[in-house]
């Protein structure tokens, strides 16, 4: 385990004892207890060659964050600490500076806070912002950074700009501008740090097997909530004074955790991101029934949400995966088991209230349904009302006004209807643009090229398109935005490796031979 991390742990509690720290350690302990020995199952199920790839960093990040982020007596100190936390673990090591990035934020609360000079309010800042700033930081004055084709960022930028300027119409430039910074930060940084932090094909190929480790500790996380009947992130903001409206849900009488995300339905759907990336690293395991232990884990981790979206979108995608690799038998059979599986579920959830519930078929889970329904309907009304421009957000709020929850507030868990009533016909043909833009160009890629980007590139296709089914489903925002924005960045830095790879591969065509006239040729003839 690297020393710096220790350190940093152990001066964390030693400093938080003083404040109260003790009464914090418990839920810390445990859960560096519970990451810490996921951390390791993993690494101890890769083939040798590829441990040192995960090495000991991962373990140190999934002991050392909890002990850190629960210990510490003030905010301010937290967020200086996540501002140093990936170049002090990447320790000059620049490969090393995404996959840390993105594994740290599975483990970070948000704990944001508004950021104003005086009663203006300029923009939220939490700890997943100051883990990016520091990470970008490192990045851009390194000048080992990537620099993938303008193309992609033109799309990444265009959509950051088309939900800012939407959220911010009818006001004034000076508001433009703060939405911008803030979903700038929000959406452009996990954007510019992972396309520029991956280099060449090692770097894709480590990430992806960083983001397979993620699903193992982050699963075992949310398992450990779901048995134990025990948010243990919630204390965190009271801790800190960050105010925060914090809701346990359950379903079926089983806690829905939600970790450090603090809301279930966007850690499953992050959770079934990384575990495709665990799925698709088959190869790198020792054998079948480790790559299966492991999977375990991320699969029950899976049900502690209870999300039905998650599975849906991973299914998708794991048939996406097979389908890019040219895998269509295993595809067809994996389509007759999940077939099987549903019919064999709804059937058995005639007989099981529980197990009815889970699937949405009756009780709170299936109000949910009605109102995703409801939404979709009010919301398509509204749209042909103004399909050229939509409406600004207190006008939209306004019109939905019927769809006010219990909780008082209006939720838009069909990301695709909200961008259609804030951004009009325009937004929507950006936002679905962008996937569309970089789901055709990993299709038609040719991953067998480079043999080593076939996983990693089934990897971000299957995950573009269950993103895109999945925000049927959801709302936009939050940590499966960032990662949203992070696996652009990841299909960016992908074919701009992809591209340099082949021309390395493929020889310079050598100019034709001179050709030197015969001398004496007159002579010969004669």
């Amino acid at each position: 385990m690297p020393v710096g991390l220790i350190a940093v742990a152990l001066v964390s509690v030693v400093l938080g004892v003083p404040f109260g720290g003790l009464g914090y350690l418990k839920p810390a302990l445990h859960i560096a207890i519970v990451s810490g020995g996921s951390a390791w199952l993993f690494r101890h199920c890769l083939k040798a060659e590829h441990r040192d790839v995960v090495g000991n960093v991962a373990l140190g990040v999934a002991v050392a964050m909890p002990l850190v982020v629960f210990s510490l007596p003030k905010l301010f100190m937290l967020q200086i600490v996540m501002l140093l936390w990936v170049p002090l673990i990447a320790r000059g090591a620049f490969e090393r500076m995404v996959p840390v990035y993105l594994f740290s934020m599975l483990l970070l609360p948000p704990l944001d806070m508004s950021v104003a000079v005086g009663s203006l309010k300029l923009f939220e800042f939490g700890m997943l912002d100051a883990l990016g700033f520091g990470a970008g930081a490192a990045i851009l004055f390194n000048p080992q950074k990537g620099r993938p084709g303008a193309q992609w960022d033109a799309v990444a930028i265009g959509i950051v700009l088309m939900i800012a300027a939407a959220l911010s119409r009818d006001t004034s430039i000076s508001n433009f501008l703060r939405a911008s910074l803030n979903v700038m930060i929000d959406l452009g940084l996990p954007y510019y740090v992972v396309s520029r932090g991956i280099r060449n094909v090692d770097d894709v190929e480590r990430t992806t097997l960083w983001l397979a480790c993620g699903a193992v500790v982050f699963a075992a996380i949310l398992g450990y909530e779901a048995l134990r009947t025990w948010p243990m992130y919630n204390d965190l903001y009271a801790k800190y004074g960050v105010p925060m409206m914090l809701i346990v849900k359950a379903r079926a009488g089983m806690l829905r955790a939600g970790g450090p995300f603090m809301e279930p339905t966007s850690a499953a759907m992050v959770l079934a991101m990384f575990t495709l990336a665990l799925w698709v690293c088959r190869d790198h395991f020792r054998s079948w029934m480790y790559h299966g232990a492991v999977l375990s884990i991320a699969i029950f981790g899976l049900y502690a949400p209870q999300s039905r979206g998650a599975w849906i979108g991973l299914c998708i995608a794991i048939l996406a995966s097979d389908a890019i690799r040219g895998r269509f038998a295993p595809l067809m059979g994996k389509l007759m088991v999940i077939g099987a599986g549903a019919m064999a579920l709804f059937t058995a959830a005639q007989f099981s209230p529980h197990l009815s519930e889970s699937l949405g078929m009756s009780g709170n889970s299936s109000d949910t349904s009605e109102y995703r329904r409801m939404l979709f309907e009010r919301g398509m009304e509204e749209f042909w009302r103004s399909p050229i421009y939509g409406y600004s957000t207190p006008q939209i709020l306004e019109r939905l006004e019927d769809l006010r929850q219990g909780e008082g507030i209006i939720d838009f868990v069909n990301t695709y209807i909200w961008i259609m009533l804030i951004g009009g016909s325009l937004g929507i043909v950006m936002f679905a643009g962008g996937f569309a833009v970089f789901l055709t160009a990993l299709a038609t890629s040719r991953p067998a090229q480079v043999p080593r980007l076939i996983a990693p590139t089934a990897f971000a296709f299957g995950c573009l398109l269950m993103v895109a089914e999945m925000l049927i489903f959801t709302s936009f925002g939050g940590r499966p935005a960032f990662y949203l924005f992070g696996i652009f960045g990841f299909s960016a830095a992908l074919l701009g490796v992809r591209h340099w790879a082949v021309a390395e591969e493929v020889p310079a065509l050598q100019p034709a031979p001179e050709v030197v006239p015969l001398v004496g040729f007159k002579a010969l003839a004669s």
